[in-house]
């Protein structure tokens, strides 16, 4: 469907099938292009029939031949007309898939444009609807074949025994595995060769004359065989072989399937024995009734158990039908007569009903009744019975309990296991079975349930249950079951073991409840939670780290020996956006925040001029990188706003830039503002890709990225418009985007109450917070240990040459110690991600040698989360610093901090 639509210029096709009843076009297959944005009519395609006469499909069905139709939205036969029309589908035709003067189906194709009947294309298509109706065919036919010898290898494959098939010559053409492990030949090996060529000459000659008689009769035959196994065992086989005419009626080929009969006739031959010793046992029971039937049926024998439990003599029962012993009831349906044939048949029949005694009332026995022979031939048969009358109640009565039980915890979900002890068979509801993964009849043993846990939890479920059981305490324990398909299932498990008087361990009885679903809720929680965590610490490390060493130059250009006093414009532009850059950062760590509302705003009134201003400055080079034109529209006069002007400037930065990213190069970006019943209303405008209107409702919710314009990306994390909408809705304004879709540009509108023309715009404070008391700096000496070699070497400048600190530079854990030795430092600032040796581990070794005690350490790193502050505090270090650093602070910090002292004992 691809390669046609492809090769004809048309962007959607499907194929309709006539249903099972033949009276309904149903779709099979679909395809598009890959930039046609037409869901809803691809998911009503795929659910909607059509009658005869209905819809383009039906048209052509009932019709029997092509069909067109210029444009799908007006025409009054096309009930997808909305669907399409909504995808942009226009131009439509569709032709049949005969077979012969058959109508297989009907095949249909759409396009975005609109288009006259094709007259050439659609004699051609109609051409190829009947190739296609022939493929259809041929592939129909195909698959019955695939069907019918798949069928045929899955049948000969779960034979209970062996199957195979040999050609008049006695070369084997078939084996299935059963016969491939008898044979012990792969069947690679077996295939082609004769019996002589495989098996040990008498057992060659026994099949081959079987295989003669076989093909010489037209009925087949039934023989015994014999075989030695890949176990040295020599089996006994019962063997059907047949012959299997050719095309032309010969008797081509032979077949023979063979089942193992060993072990039956083991059992015969133990059973002959077993009536030997029973004849013994017959003669000394007193508690069991154990009497003789003749083939007839009638009473042969009787023993003194016999008479206790029924009541009669054995001369008064000796001759008469065994039958005067079953109820009314059973005597009425045959049941004493099939028990006869079944012991016959099957060797033995057990069972356990109602039988009456002599004076009428009735009991529960359970009974054994086998044949006894002589030579082969059945001379008898031998009943053993029992009186389990009593049991028989306490087992209903148990029932019962158990199946109200039941009744009430399936309808709850819980699962109830019984357990005698020691282990062996274990008694499970149909919902705990369902908790392994097994079906309601299924037999449980120990093995049973160990084998159904994952096999990491087998060891602690066996030490669990041995503490429960040896420790007489309750059992709580929850652990992975894991079923035939691989499918893992969390569950419960809570017990406990009863004992009898003497303290012995009787039952292991409890209740299994799945907890899948609890468990994978944690799980998706703390994975979610950790690698948020993770996220954002990581981000800000690697943000942090070359935001340090820039502040620490600009603070030397702005001294006089740093030669800064020539770019002091520069400088204070470029130390502004590090400042806002170090915010930003912080506010990544308080994510969580941000998506409750509980972002904290440093207002004061501000004018929008001002704020615009700073946020085109900051989006110029990404505007300038490619070459869009800006255009900037605010009435004159101040627009002032009660607002924190680095929050509402970035407002106003992430708008500018997303608008130069997601437009081509070359485009043009419009800001403009005007004020409305109290409120500025800035728009900024862009003639680049657009937005789907599918997205609009979800592109302020955080992490959210248009997926279908990734290509136009240029990084980020997917949290600008989020940011944006909280901080500007924090401001007590709105914010909404708007597109006509793909390719149309986009406009997004913010919204902010505006303060009185009378209010005051107060000055920000001025001047350089910076002081010019070096010389109160007390001279230290001062360890310097970062592996960002930029970072390490400035800060030391800044502090030597500047404020005339003694200082050292290392660059690594085991250089820091080493430097630390000889120079003995006052103070030491260590990074904690160094490499080999963590700034941790340098500070707990720096404290442990002589002096380090009175040593101030100070960790300066990027990591700045709660939890790094502890870690920090708990290796030694006094303080801990989040890059970037403020010059000043740390000169301050340097000049206030007091030498350590070591505490005294007493």
């Amino acid at each position: 469907m691809r390669a046609v639509c492809e090769g004809l210029g048309w962007d959607l096709g499907a194929i309709w099938g006539v249903d099972r009843d033949g009276e309904r076009l149903r779709c099979v297959e679909l395809w598009h292009t890959p930039s046609l944005r037409a869901e809803e009519f691809v998911e009503v395609s795929r659910e909607i029939t059509f009658s005869p006469g209905v819809g383009l499909p039906g048209r052509v069905w009932s019709g029997g031949r092509p069909a067109w139709i210029a444009d799908v939205g007006p025409d009054p036969n096309f009930p997808r007309a909305p669907a399409a029309v909504a995808g942009g589908l226009h131009g439509a035709f569709g032709f049949p898939i005969r077979l012969g003067s058959e109508i297989l189906g009907v095949i249909e194709f759409f396009s975005r444009e609109m288009r006259e009947p094709d007259d050439d294309l659609l004699e051609m298509m109609a051409s190829i609807g009947g190739q296609v109706g022939q493929f259809i065919e041929r592939r129909w036919a195909e698959e019955a074949l695939r069907e019918s010898e798949g069928r045929f290898a899955r049948f000969m494959q779960h034979l209970p025994g062996l199957a195979w098939i040999k050609d008049a010559e006695g070369r084997y053409v078939y084996a299935n595995e059963a016969a491939e492990r008898a044979f012990r030949a792969p069947r690679s090996d077996l295939y082609g060769r004769t019996d002589e060529e495989v098996f040990p000459p008498e057992t060659a000659a026994q099949f081959r004359g079987h295989d003669r008689r076989a093909l010489g009769s037209g009925e087949g035959v039934q023989v015994v065989e014999t075989l030695e196994h890949e176990d040295g065992v020599l089996h006994h086989s019962l063997v059907s072989k047949f012959s299997m005419p050719g095309p032309a009626g010969e008797a081509a080929l032979v077949g023979g399937i063979a089942i193992d009969v060993t072990e039956r006739l083991r059992a015969e031959e133990a059973l002959r024995r077993s009536e030997e010793r029973l004849r013994l046992i017959v003669e000394s029971a007193t508690d069991y009734a154990i009497f003789t039937l003749d083939p007839d049926g009638r009473v042969a024998s009787w023993n003194s158990g016999a008479r206790n439990l029924l009541g009669y003599e054995e001369r008064e029962i000796v001759g008469k039908d065994g039958s005067l012993l079953f109820i009314p009831e059973d005597i009425e349906r045959g049941v004493p007569e099939q028990e006869i044939r079944k012991a016959l048949d099957q060797g033995r029949a057990e069972n356990e009903r109602w039988h009456v005694r002599k004076d009428g009332t009735r009991f529960w026995a359970s009974g054994l009744l086998m044949p006894m022979r002589d030579g082969g031939e059945v001379v008898g048969l031998l009943k053993i019975m029992r009186d389990t009358t009593e049991q028989k109640r306490t087992e209903q009565e148990l029932a019962v309990s158990r199946e109200r039980l039941d009744l009430v915890v399936n309808s709850s979900e819980v699962g109830l296991w019984y357990c005698d002890l020691p282990f062996d068979r274990l008694i499970w509801n149909a919902k705990c079975k369902e908790h392994f993964g097994l079906p309601p009849d299924a037999e449980v043993t120990i093995d049973t349930f160990y084998e159904r846990l994952h096999p990491d939890d087998r060891e602690p479920t066996r030490r669990a249950i041995g503490r429960s059981i040896e420790g007489r305490s309750e059992y709580d324990a929850e652990f992975r079951t894991v079923d035939p398909q691989g499918r893992v299932r969390w569950v419960r498990a809570i017990g406990q073991p009863f004992y009898d008087v003497e303290g012995t361990p009787l039952r292991f009885d409890g209740i299994t409840v799945d907890v899948t679903g609890r468990i994978r809720q944690e799980e998706a929680l703390r994975e979610a939670d950790r690698r948020k965590d993770e996220f954002l610490a990581t981000l800000a490390h690697e943000l942090r780290n070359p935001l340090a060493p820039i502040r620490t130059a600009l603070h030397l250009m702005a001294r006089p020996d740093g030669s800064g006093g020539g770019h002091e414009p520069e400088r204070a532009m470029a130390e502004r956006q590090v400042v806002h850059l170090a915010r930003l950062i912080d506010d990544l760590m308080d994510v969580a925040r941000i998506s409750k509302g509980k972002l904290d705003l440093h207002t004061e009134v501000v004018d929008l001029h001002t704020v615009v201003r700073q946020a085109v400055e900051t989006a110029r080079t990404h505007i300038d990188d490619r070459r869009h034109r800006l255009t900037v529209s605010i009435p004159e006069g101040p627009i002032l706003l009660e607002a924190d002007p680095t929050r509402l400037e970035q407002v106003f930065w992430n708008l500018l830039n997303n608008a130069a990213k997601y437009t081509e190069p070359g485009g043009q970006i419009d800001l403009t503002a005007e004020t409305v019943d109290g409120q500025v209303v800035v728009r900024v405008r862009d003639t680049g890709i657009g937005i789907d209107p599918e997205m609009l409702p979800r592109l302020f919710q955080m992490f959210v990225q248009v997926g279908e314009h990734r290509q136009h990306a240029q990084g980020g994390l997917g949290i600008g418009l989020g940011l944006v909408r909280t901080l500007v809705e924090l401001h007590g304004g709105t914010i909404e985007a708007h597109s006509e879709g793909p390719g149309t540009g986009s406009e997004f509108v913010v919204r902010l109450p505006m303060l009185l023309a009378t209010s005051p715009v107060p000055t920000r404070p001025g001047g350089d917070r910076r002081r010019d008391t070096e010389a109160d700096v007390p001279r230290r000496r001062i360890l310097i240990v970062d592996d960002n070699a930029d970072a390490a070497n400035v800060l030391a400048k800044l502090l030597g040459r500047l404020h005339g600190q003694d200082v050292r530079v290392a660059h690594d854990g085991p250089a820091g110690l080493e430097a630390a030795e000889a120079f003995r430092p006052e103070v030491a600032l260590l990074d904690i991600g160094l490499p080999g040796m963590s700034g941790h581990e340098v500070a707990r070794t720096l404290r442990g040698q002589p002096g380090g005690e009175q040593m101030t350490l100070i960790a300066l790193t990027g990591w700045g989360q709660e939890a790094d502050r502890q870690r920090s505090k708990e290796a030694g270090f006094d303080l801990h610093l989040v890059k970037p650093v403020d010059p000043d602070d740390l000169i301050e910090l340097l000049r206030t901090i007091a030498p350590r002292t070591t505490p005294t004992d007493g």
